[in-house]
């Protein structure tokens, strides 16, 4: 079964019924996962008169009675959302409504019906920008007890996005059992965002959206001070690398590469061991 909704508000900034119908679905995250679904909803870029998010989400094969479950969840935030949109109109201003495209769930014979129906489409994928992104781990005990502050924390942030990538069979795996960070088995979503440029655009402007990306991430971070971050989409600027990355699995893992490089030529950007070189991982730093 997938589900494929964009919800859009006439604004610059979520407006009111937007920001409930992005915080119905952080609080429902949870359940959702619990039951097999799994996804993406991401904020689109912003212009000056309207802001949306869309969520594409999928849930695979599963029992009848499973799938029945699952959908009657998806169901009722379907619901949610059209009576938000209803509600929204009642004012006459346009700058409160909310409008809803998709916000039906489908269900395909085969992963390949699937793939052909909503990504076989032939566009190419755009190359030759300049990126940089940071993102955060969400954990599960947090949006259960505070769900609303979570939202509004990624409500503020411009492009944010809502990845239901964890949680599930993720959080049933003893963290001890692999060298992935073991914040990945309490998180209830993968948290990530960024800018780009192009090229030619002046160093002063590049910088003043770094510093935005590196205020966004601490919001993010004094959320959860204890989780951490998905290395392969994470912040060039993480204060301590070593803990978001890697968590408690750190010390082993150092003493592991002291074992096999035990002369550290193997050393990466906020890989471990970089931590005890300068930044430009040319010499050591003084013991």
């Amino acid at each position: 079964m997938t589900v494929f909704l964009t919800a859009t508000a006439n604004t610059s900034t979520p407006n009111s019924a937007l920001s409930q119908a992005f915080t119905e679905l952080v609080r429902i995250t949870p359940q959702l996962t619990d039951q097999g679904w799994g996804g993406y909803a991401p904020f689109n870029n912003p212009t000056s008169n309207s802001t949306s998010f869309t969520v594409i989400s999928i849930v695979p094969a599963i029992s009848q009675d499973a799938a029945a479950q699952a959908n009657a969840t998806m169901a009722g935030y379907l619901e949610y959302l059209q009576e938000l949109v209803a509600n929204s109109t009642q004012s006459g201003n346009p700058a409160d409504a909310v409008t809803l495209q998709g916000a039906s769930t489908t269900t395909f014979a085969s992963w390949y019906d699937w793939y052909t129906a909503l990504w076989s489409t032939g566009e190419q994928e755009g190359i030759g920008l300049g990126a940089e992104v940071g993102s955060w781990l969400i954990p599960r005990d947090l949006v259960k007890s505070d769900h609303e502050r979570v939202a509004q924390t990624l409500l503020s942030i411009p492009q944010a996005g809502w990845f239901m990538v964890a949680g599930g069979a993720v959080s049933n795996v003893t963290a001890s059992d692999t060298d992935l960070n073991p914040a990945w088995r309490k998180a209830a979503a993968h948290v990530p965002f960024g800018f780009t440029w192009t090229e030619g655009t002046p160093l002063d402007e590049i910088n003043a959206l770094r510093d935005a990306l590196k205020s966004n991430l601490a919001k993010l971070r004094a959320l959860a001070p204890e989780s951490g971050a998905y290395l392969n989409e994470a912040s060039l600027y993480e204060p301590d690398s070593a803990h978001s990355f890697f968590g408690s699995h750190y010390d082993q893992l150092r003493a592991i590469k002291a074992i096999y490089d035990p002369v550290d030529l193997f050393i990466v950007v906020e890989g471990v061991a970089s931590n005890e070189w300068d930044g430009n991982l040319t010499c050591r730093k003084p013991t």
